[in-house]
């Protein structure tokens, strides 16, 4: 019998055959595997990113200090993330100033080697972890009241291997120029290359007139785990 250990990094697996094997004897050959893979650098991330919800923008991001807005981690402008990279979001309430877009063809992408990790830090710990600094748990809030002419808040548009956790989306507003209103995580296959292999997992979405989390042109591989969607879905508002 072949079964998955339970602990995952990145993009690892670990399994292990019980059958021959006493209580005690997983644990060992566990910690042999571990030490191997930490001398191997094979848990390893790539670049750490934070945003706050009160950044004065133009930061690096790689320090709470430096963080950068929601819509520059969203644009990364000068700058692409690749496979391993997180992007840490602190506790609070943003108010992005467009739609929030993903795009492979200007803002990098994951691959086969690692998942690009936007991850809601709810309680602190990666911001305290990475960066010494401790921040007042909450939610992750990102509030689309002030789209306009935008058929989503967030937008994953050709992009492959991504993670969204840990985050609330929000208020899609009726009258955003898109016909049915904004819709809370869009996921697109459609142009500048595949949509697939992308996580969604412990996020809320809500309040959106177009629809929680969606997709469009056929994305592949989309696992979305213990998210709740609510109150979501056209009305008329005349």
């Amino acid at each position: 019998l072949i079964e998955e250990f339970g602990i995952t990094s990145g993009n690892i697996k670990i399994y292990y055959d019980k059958s021959n094997l006493d209580k005690e004897e997983p644990m060992k050959k566990m910690s042999i595997i571990l030490f191997w893979l930490i001398m191997n650098g094979m848990l390893a991330y790539g670049t750490d990113y934070f945003v706050r919800s009160d950044a004065a923008g133009g930061g690096d991001g790689l320090t709470y200090a430096t963080a950068l807005t929601i819509d520059e981690a969203f644009a990364t402008v000068g700058f692409n993330y690749e496979p391993g990279d997180r992007v840490i979001f602190a506790p609070g309430t943003y108010f992005p100033a467009g739609q929030l877009v993903l795009s492979s063809s200007s803002d990098g992408n994951g691959d086969e080697t690692g998942y690009v990790y936007f991850i809601g830090d709810r309680s602190g710990y990666w911001i305290a972890t990475l960066d010494g600094t401790s921040v007042t748990p909450g939610e992750i809030i990102i509030d689309g009241s002030n789209l306009t002419d935008e058929n989503s808040i967030i937008r994953i548009y050709s992009w492959s291997y991504l993670v969204l956790e840990g985050l609330t989306v929000r208020n899609g507003p009726i009258d955003s120029g898109f016909e049915y209103g904004a819709q809370g995580i869009r996921m697109q296959d459609t142009g500048g290359g595949p949509c697939n292999n992308i996580i969604v997992r412990h996020c809320k979405v809500h309040s959106c007139a177009g629809g929680g989390i969606i997709m469009y042109d056929s994305p592949t591989d989309i696992r979305i785990f213990n998210c709740i969607v609510y109150n979501t879905g056209y009305t008329n508002a005349a």
